[in-house]
């Protein structure tokens, strides 16, 4: 209202600014200074009969526009002018024209207002129905041509305000809004952070670590356990060369850990459990309705059977194949028989983890497969224990054991380390750079209490009671109850026909 105020006095020439001044006085100079280079292009309509008349510079010789319907009737509740806009402002016809009118009051008398005819062209004008006695005769009527009107009637009906939104629904709104802030700080102040543990560990423990896991997060909510599975040589390489971040690494072969990790990446050894290798087999496998742990190397070799086993540098399984084969060699006293169960297992029946072959199995693709005793009861599937002079499972014939040897890859490229058989034991340990020690201790200590034990049992796996550590010093407070002691192991030098026959 005030800028419209604005606009209509500079409009006059500076014979009628004096008059004008009496309406307008609250108008600021620094505002009517501003608003001087709009002058020419407002005029003002006619002002009530107790002000004095007001025209225009310039007389607008443009007859009376015409609406086609009538505006319908608007009950102001508060005094502001009028705006009469028009599509094409030039000096003479205003862009838009302010005039006054003010809300009836029952107790008042009726100011005049604009009364409206219809023309018999369908057109609407607009004069005033009472014109002031002031006002020039010859004034025109405003331009209403495709303008916005707005009309206070005192006889019109007035409309009720929009009514506002009910109590409830605001309240309920707001309870609402601030129970879901409540509850989000509450939540974000009272959750615990979780931490994830990554285990590495031997593809054969990978069904009994996913059962103790389940059952350790279930106890520990705030921990997460990532479990990884690799052949145990591609694990221990993942520490050395990758330096992966592991909190607990389980190997298949315990005696990797000292040979590989110690002292740089792991400070001690824990042995946990015990397993044995065994031929699996399908229904209809060939001769699978006659095999047995004194005619197996037999079926094995004739043409039409396909068996497999794991990469020698990957997996312990791999190699610990090639030790049954020298063993059962010596056991079944059949000079050759490594060399030619070597030959009849070509590499495209060589996986790197053992855990791999059993698709194949499944799929026809191999008839046989060698494999720890754990994994053929996980799956229930047909398998063939071999006698334990060759199977490296009883620690009996641990003895017997050492006489057969391989090569396998070493610590640096073009390295090789000579593995001696030897009983069958599965070894953890807790690396130096573990993200998360002292929750890997807990993870551990889980795993060789009487409930870890009893999974491990479960699943397969022989668990050792009371569990054996090389190292007690250097073992984690918590870990160091639950373990005993073990002795060294006698290093049996091997002689000169022995390095010709296990090279």
């Amino acid at each position: 209202m005030v800028t419209i105020s604005i606009l209509a006095f500079h409009r006059f020439t500076s014979s009628n600014k004096s008059a004008c001044l009496n309406r307008f006085r609250f108008v600021p100079p620094k505002a009517i200074k501003y608003f001087t280079q709009f002058k020419g292009w407002f005029r003002p309509l006619s002002v009530p009969s107790q002000r004095p008349a007001i025209s225009p510079a310039t007389p607008s010789p443009t007859p009376p526009p015409s609406l086609s319907t009538s505006p319908p009737p608007f009950q102001s509740s508060f005094s502001s002018p009028c705006l009469l806009l028009s599509p094409h402002p030039t000096p003479t016809s205003p862009l838009f024209t302010p005039a006054p009118f003010t809300s009836p009051s029952p107790h008042s008398t009726p100011s005049p207002s604009p009364s409206f005819s219809q023309s018999p062209s369908s057109s609407l004008s607009l004069a005033p129905s009472n014109p002031s006695p002031s006002s020039s005769p010859s004034h025109p009527s405003p331009s209403l041509s495709q303008s916005t009107f707005i009309s206070s009637s005192p006889h019109s009906t007035p409309h009720p305000p929009p009514s506002p939104l009910p109590r409830k629904i605001i309240s309920a709104g707001l309870i609402l809004l601030i129970g879901s802030i409540w509850l989000f700080f509450a939540g974000c102040s009272r959750s615990p952070s979780t931490t994830t543990l990554r285990i590495l560990h031997a593809g054969s423990l990978s069904v009994p670590l996913k059962k103790i896991a389940e059952a350790f997060e279930e106890k520990n909510p705030q921990v997460r356990l990532l479990l990884e599975s690799h052949g145990s040589l591609t694990c221990v390489r993942q520490i050395i060369d990758l330096h992966y971040p592991a909190d607990v690494v389980a190997l298949s072969d315990a005696s990797l850990i000292p040979r590989f990790l110690m002292p740089e990446y792991a400070d001690y050894t824990i042995d946990f459990a015990t397993n044995e290798l065994v031929l699996m087999y399908r229904p209809d496998s060939p001769g699978a309705e006659k095999i047995n742990a004194d005619n197996w190397m037999e079926i094995l070799l004739q043409p039409e059977v396909e068996f497999g086993q794991s990469d020698p540098n990957s997996d312990p399984c791999g190699y610990r194949t090639l030790l049954v084969w020298q063993l059962a060699e010596k056991y079944y006293q059949q000079p050759g028989l490594a060399e030619k169960l070597s030959q009849a297992c070509p590499p495209r029946n060589i996986r790197p983890k053992e855990v791999d072959l059993l698709a194949l199995l499944e799929a026809g693709e191999l008839d046989y497969i060698f494999i720890y005793l754990s994994v053929a009861r996980q799956h229930g599937t047909r398998f063939l224990r071999l006698p334990p002079e060759i199977n490296l499972g009883s620690p009996r014939f641990d003895e017997f054991y050492r006489q057969a040897a391989v090569k396998i890859r070493g610590k640096k490229p073009g390295e090789t380390l000579l593995q001696r058989g030897q009983v069958m034991i599965y070894g953890l340990t807790i690396p130096r750079n573990a993200p998360f020690p002292q929750r890997a201790a807990e993870l551990v200590a889980f795993l060789l209490s009487k409930e870890g034990r009893a999974i491990l049992l479960e699943n397969g796996l022989q668990p050792l009671d009371p569990p054996l550590v090389d190292n007690p010093e250097r073992l984690p407070p918590l870990l160091r109850p639950l373990l005993k002691v073990k002795d060294k192991p006698k290093e049996t030098a091997p002689n000169k026909k022995e390095e010709t026959l296990f090279p």
